[in-house]
């Protein structure tokens, strides 16, 4: 599966919020401990609840979003319902700009307020690589049976190619810097979160260690925040405009750095200023090279921004929020099934473009299901496997645990 160009650019990367208010409730006499610490948790969840639904909603288009990219009877759809798979085709690749910014702003809603040293950023990199890595092999291993049993009598190749090379690079997310392509739609996307992931990391360790001997007292994250913004900017202004870059997560630096500085913002380790100016030189950058993904980043980081402040206790539908918990699961796994179904599907379709759409509609069904099935047996275990090995809470604010 070779990744899709700039305009078809599609993915998911999941996340989950273990949070705490950055300040306490008020005290209360009339409220025992166990019950004021039960409604500030109901409360942090609540905050971060419209981004769950947020996320849930940007999933399930994007999987409609490479159905029409890769079913094979979407063209035939297209004569029953032109406007929706048109637009799909044509439009939903931009939702992969919410998770860029949900992504940069969850991992700075995780960022310790102290210091850390080598062992405790191989500690981040470890559980988060596994966090991510664990579910990814699963579905892998699933979409190669898959293939196995099927690939040969597909329209459309489910695999282009396999070597053992290109497998072991999909073991460390080096599979598209080295030039192999992916094995499942979207999975570029995982290569990129983990880029941005260790260049996180490794900044925050080298900062703290030039906190620490030059006296430094900002926060380690104000400090992470001064060095993300300037490559952000060029990101903007110049490696966004080049597809030559897509490979790296310099190409799409510009989107996560907001969406890190959205979260600095909303815990009060860095100045709104901050989020203020990078917005305008971002934005700026479209003067030069209209490009709507960046207008697309831009609106979700003032979505999440609002959302987080104004609507903490809105209620959302739980339907949303269950989609949210398990989008990486589907982001994962709605490839490999949705293409098993509609093979299955492809003779009783016929040339029948309402029967396609039927189709197409019955494979999102079954990678729901599936994803909640691999929720439930990998990917919450391997989450709850992953809290153990963590250390104890640091003194930081907001505890929130990445998961992607």
């Amino acid at each position: 599966m070779n990744r899709p160009n700039t305009a078809t650019l599609q993915q998911e990367s999941s996340l989950s919020f273990s949070t705490q208010l950055d300040s306490p409730p008020k005290s209360d006499s009339s409220f025992s401990p166990v019950r004021r610490e039960s409604s500030r948790r109901e409360q942090t969840r609540n905050r971060y609840e419209v981004v769950d639904a947020i996320r849930g909603v940007a999933a399930m288009i994007i999987v409609a979003h490479h159905l029409t990219l890769y079913a094979p009877y979407s063209d035939l759809a297209d004569q029953a319902a032109a406007s929706l798979t048109l637009t799909l085709f044509s439009y939903g690749a931009y939702v992969v700009q919410v998770f860029l910014v949900i992504g940069g702003f969850a991992l700075a809603m995780a960022l310790p307020i102290d210091r850390i040293d080598f062992r405790g950023a191989m500690s981040q990199m470890f559980c988060r690589y596994i966090r991510l890595a664990v579910p990814y092999m699963v579905t892998l291993s699933v979409l190669l049976v898959l293939w196995f049993l099927f690939g040969s009598s597909m329209t459309k190749p489910m695999i282009d190619s396999l070597s053992l090379p290109q497998f072991v690079a999909h073991l460390f997310f080096l599979q598209d810097v080295l030039g192999y392509g992916n094995l499942s739609a979207g999975t570029w996307y995982l290569c990129i979160d983990v880029q941005f992931i260790a260049i996180c990391i490794l900044l925050q360790l080298v900062l703290s260690t030039m906190a620490l001997k030059l006296r430094w007292t900002a926060p380690v994250p104000r400090l992470l925040a001064n060095c993300l913004m300037p490559l952000g900017i060029a990101s903007a202004w110049i490696w966004n405009r080049n597809a030559d870059h897509e490979v790296y997560v310099f190409y799409f630096m510009g989107s996560l750095v907001l969406g890190t500085l959205v979260g600095l913002t909303l815990r009060k380790l860095i100045s709104v200023w901050y989020l203020i100016g990078y917005s305008i030189l971002l934005l700026g950058s479209l003067s030069i090279d209209l490009r709507p993904r960046l207008i697309v980043a831009a609106v979700t980081a003032i979505v999440v921004y609002l959302a987080i402040t104004y609507l903490a206790k809105a209620k959302i539908p739980a339907l949303f929020l269950w989609l949210g918990k398990i989008s990486y699961s589907l982001f994962l796994i709605h490839y490999g099934v949705s293409s098993v179904v509609m093979h299955w599907l492809e003779h009783w379709v016929g040339s029948s473009p309402n029967r396609a759409c039927g189709a197409m509609l019955f494979a999102l069904l079954v990678s729901i299901a599936s994803a909640w099935l691999l929720h439930l047996s990998v990917e919450k275990p391997c989450q709850k496997w992953i809290k153990k090995l963590r250390s104890k809470p640091s003194s930081s604010d907001t505890q929130v645990a990445l998961t992607t």
